[in-house]
């Protein structure tokens, strides 16, 4: 069966030393059973089928192929003998997932279980978008930590019921051609026909680099609060919130009203296909009006309509908007052909092997050609965390961190606004506006009055204005 398109054209825009690879870790503490876990992660990757899938040429045309008893184990790297076992575990994740990948002969999936000290673990894995998507790597992870805890309880592990990738790649021919794909074309085609071109916060273009550059954090107390409610007045979730608030942080930065944005989603519409693996994920447009005079509770409802919407089409692929998008009207080559993405990480942050539980980590997303927003909801008695991302050939860290702190202190204030409109919702922090209002001139002793000055010479002889012969004083 052939790759996924969308992989294809990914790996086709990105130079052949930038991975489109995603990294994550699970913070495991305890005495955790280090050979079950990696006997567990090893079941995990064949029941699904992803872990061990592999490319190959054939006539000319890549093709997937899966070799369920390829000779292949989770690694193992033991750092208790550094003396700081967290920052080598650091340093060597962030080169394993950062180096070159031949897509054609190197792993595309590669898991290794770090021990930092005798009851302290990370469990890494990196992942080739090629191979597998964020929600597919998640399904992998739940299925290794339901082995693992099947197990160490002398218990059988529950089926999995998971579709094979031959199975997923016969439901994604089957939209092909269908009404479902005339009406999502539909959708998107009115969308699409005066899409404004991406907006961005940084200054000129640049290819993206792995790593990316990265700042985040979760949201204090009173934003927390404050953003709840707005929620619940609005019969929604923290997430439209965050969205509407830097949909509206974009505009006011770059002086537009009409903001579109790169939501990445599932394109997972059945039980079947969330319950699997493999790389079905797709990136849609999600476009929203932010005229100065909307107020906040209006520009929330647009944005669920918008939400909405964008889910209910969410399988009209990429690459054929971006063909749509062509054809409709003059619009710039780009990777991010969208705009910034916004990133709605809708997972369990915890995963429990056993009795211990784990901490998830991501690393990475992947290259970012200019700015994601990776958005973590509040679940399990979490407060929604707000990372950015950002290609650092355009960002530096300074001008990251400003844009995230500012941003945070916007969207305080955007969720407390609700009637307010969203031109007058204060876009510099107050240390930011330090010495520049109110504005002042330089100290002088000798004060005078405009008039003043004005009429001073009136009474002299010398020339004020010359125009050819002609002369005023």
């Amino acid at each position: 069966m052939s790759t996924s398109q969308r992989g294809l054209w990914f790996a086709q825009q990105l130079t052949p030393d930038v991975p489109f690879t995603i990294a994550q870790y699970l913070d495991l503490h305890g005495p955790l059973d280090a050979d079950l876990i990696r006997a567990a992660c090893n079941q995990a990757a064949r029941e699904v089928e992803s872990g061990t899938l592999f490319l190959e040429m054939v006539d000319g045309e890549p093709r997937q192929r899966v070799i369920p008893d390829v000779d292949d184990y989770p690694g193992y790297l033991d750092l208790r003998g550094h003396d700081d076992a967290e920052a080598e575990a650091r340093r060597w994740m962030d080169e394993t997932y950062t180096r070159p990948l031949d897509p054609l002969h190197d792993r595309l999936i590669a898991t290794t279980l770090i021990r930092l000290a005798d009851e302290h673990f990370y469990l890494f894995t990196y992942i080739h978008h090629l191979a597998l998507d964020g929600h597919g790597g998640m399904v992998m992870l739940g299925r290794s930590a339901e082995l693992y805890t099947a197990w160490a309880r002398g218990e059988e592990p529950p089926p999995l019921g998971v579709l094979s990738l031959e199975q997923i790649a016969e439901h994604e021919l089957a939209y092909v051609g269908s009404t479902r794909q005339a009406t999502d074309r539909e959708h998107w085609r009115q969308r699409l026909v005066d899409l404004p071109q991406p907006v961005t916060l940084a200054a000129g273009s640049a290819a993206p680099t792995m790593p990316c550059r990265h700042v985040g954090a979760a949201l204090g107390a009173e934003v927390t609060d404050a953003v709840a409610e707005l929620a619940r007045d609005a019969n929604s979730t923290d997430v439209p919130i965050v969205v509407a608030a830097f949909a509206a942080y974009l505009a006011r930065m770059t002086g537009t009203t009409d903001v579109a944005l790169s939501l990445p989603v599932s394109a997972r519409t059945t039980a079947p296909l969330r319950r699997s693996a493999g790389s079905i994920s797709n990136i849609v447009p999600l476009r929203v009006g932010v005229e100065p005079d909307v107020t906040v509770a209006d520009l929330v409802r647009r944005v669920q309509v918008e939400l909405t919407g964008a889910l209910r089409h969410q399988r009209y692929r990429y690459e054929d908007m971006l063909r749509d998008l062509h054809a409709v009207g003059d619009h710039r080559e780009t990777r991010s052909a969208f705009g910034p993405v916004v990133n709605l990480m809708m997972f369990n942050p915890e995963y429990a092997y056993g009795d211990i539980t784990g901490e998830y980590n991501l690393l990475s997303t992947g290259p970012v050609d200019d700015l994601s927003v990776n958005v973590y909801a509040g679940i399990a008695g979490r407060s929604t965390r707000v990372d950015f991302e950002a290609n650092p050939r355009r960002y530096g860290d300074e001008t990251l961190i400003r844009h995230h702190r500012r941003f945070l202190d916007f969207l305080g204030a955007f969720a407390r606004s609700a009637d307010h409109a969203v031109g007058d919702l204060p876009l510099a922090a107050p240390g930011e506006l330090a010495g520049l209002v109110p504005a002042r001139g330089p100290h002088v002793e000798d004060v005078r009055l405009l008039p003043d000055v004005l009429t001073a010479h009136a009474g002299s002889d010398r020339v004020a204005v010359r125009d050819g012969a002609v002369t005023l004083t």
